[in-house]
Order: C-alpha cells, then structure tokens, then sequence
C-alpha cells in the first residue's frame, strides 16, 4: 500500500532523513523509533506527503504520492500530528466531524457525516465529551478526540505521530489496539513511538533509525536487540519475554548488568539488514 525507496530530506548540508526504504503492505502495523533527533517524525512527514524529498520518492496504492490532488489523498490517508491545539471554541463534535470534510459536497455536512462523527467519538471513549470545548478539554481528553476525527476520516492508511503522548496507561492500550484492529480489517498504519514496549507489543514490523539512517528494521523481536538499543539510544538493557510473546525491553545500570538475573529469553543479536 506505502512504500518509500531511498528517500533523503535536508536541512542545508544536514540530511535529516537518509536513504530509507520501507514498504507497508495492508494488514500491517509499522513503528518507526529511534532516540530524539533520529529523523522519526521528518520521515512520517515525508510519508505523509506534508514534506516534499530531497532523494528518493514515495508511493501510495501504486501512484506517487505527489500525484494525488489534496482531497482524493485525504480519502485515502489520514495523519495525526505529534501536538495539536486550536484556539477556536469547536466542541468536540466539530472536531470530529472535521475528519469528514474530504467526504462533503459542498463543505457542507449530510446526516451520514454526522453519524459518522458521533460514532467516531464513541470509538474513541470521549462521547461524553461531544458538546464539551476543545480547548477546555485535558491532553489526553483532546488527544482522544483528535483520533476521533482521524477515525472519521474513514482512512486506508494511518500515519501517526507519538500517538499516546499524554495518554495514561489505559488509554494508550486502548489506542493501541484500535490501530491493530484497523490493520487486521485490511488497512495499515505507521505510527512513531518512544516506548519500545508498546511497539513491541503490538507492532508486526519496527523502522528504527540513528541519525536518520535505517539502524534496523524487521520484527520487533528481531530490531529489539540489546547491541541494537545499546547503539541507537546509548542505554544498555536485557531483553525479557512478555507474557504475550513479544520481547520486553528492561533498561538497566552498567554497574546492575552483571548482577541481574539472566533474562527470561533474548532476541537474535546483531543490527539488522537494509530494507527489502
């Protein structure tokens, strides 16, 4: 569905992002990480098409991203920025009913687009907040409500940005699994994250960038390695099993390393190969 071939952006003779490939196929959950600085959110704007590259080119559903005309790209994709605000009194509702102006005629809102909006809402867990003003909501009551409007907007593909920024821990599980289900009906979504947990748990493939390079890329189980942390975040760690299966990363001290339990079981070490 996605698929970006050596892309490249700079800023003056810096390259924030450089020579990244990837491909997401529908049915799959990508998470882009890497420590502050990486090039992560650099390259979801190049995958969303907000930034034009200085290298390489992106492809949705075949056609080249530069292609689309506004309205037919936001049918097909929609993006949910690191931090949003809007200083107008909308009400919930309204914002979520934003997400439907690629579908109007007219700019003006059908019954179905209500509909739609409401039950976006309700996915998101703020109903309760539909008559309630944007700006006088919490973080994460807002953030909640701007997934609403991404939910409205009816999407194929997902690109997402530190989504569970002031989420509490609940609410991030519950985002987090509204994306897998996303996936698991035939759409897909990338999303950038700082909790390697998180993206262990529910992400079929992890992009991890060092200085806007790939680093590694593959399964979780595969990039969540403690020579992969070790180089790209400058952190050493073990590597547990979850429960679930997936690999859960455990930070420790240099002077604890040697006497922490071994782990319950490690990942494949080793940084990972280029993209296929």
């Amino acid at each position: 569905m996605l698929s970006a071939a050596n892309l490249g952006y700079r800023v003056g003779t810096r390259w924030l992002v450089n020579d990244v490939s990837l491909r997401v196929e529908p049915g799959e959950f990508w998470v882009i990480a890497g420590a502050n600085g990486a090039g992560k959110s650099t390259l979801l704007r190049l995958l969303s098409g907000e930034l034009a590259p200085h290298a390489g080119h992106v492809e949705l559903m075949g056609t080249p991203l530069h292609a689309y005309e506004p309205r037919a790209l936001a049918r097909v994709r929609a993006c949910l920025a690191q931090d949003l605000s809007a200083s107008f009194p909308f009400t919930a509702y309204e914002v979520a009913l934003m997400g439907r102006i690629p579908w109007q005629g007219q700019w003006a809102s059908r019954p179905h687009d209500r509909f739609i909006a409401q039950e976006a809402l309700a996915e998101a867990g703020v109903a309760h907040l539909e008559t309630r003003s944007y700006p006088s909501l919490s973080g994460g009551e807002r953030r909640r409500v701007d997934m609403a409007r991404t939910i409205a907007q009816e999407p194929k593909l997902l690109l997402l940005d530190e989504p569970t920024n002031h989420l509490d821990a609940k609410h991030q599980i519950e985002l987090m699994e509204w994306c897998r289900r996303h996936t698991r009906q035939g759409g897909c979504a990338v999303a950038v994250l700082h909790d390697l947990n998180l993206a262990a748990r529910f992400a079929d493939r992890l992009l991890l960038l060092r200085d806007g390079c790939t680093a590694a890329i593959g399964t979780p189980e595969e990039v969540l390695t403690p020579e992969n942390l070790r180089t790209c975040f400058n952190l050493e760690c073990v590597i547990w099993r979850h429960p679930s299966g997936c690999p859960w990363v455990v930070p420790v001290d240099t002077a604890q390393t040697s006497r922490t339990h071994p782990p319950v079981a490690r990942c494949n070490t080793g940084l990972q190969g280029a993209a296929s």
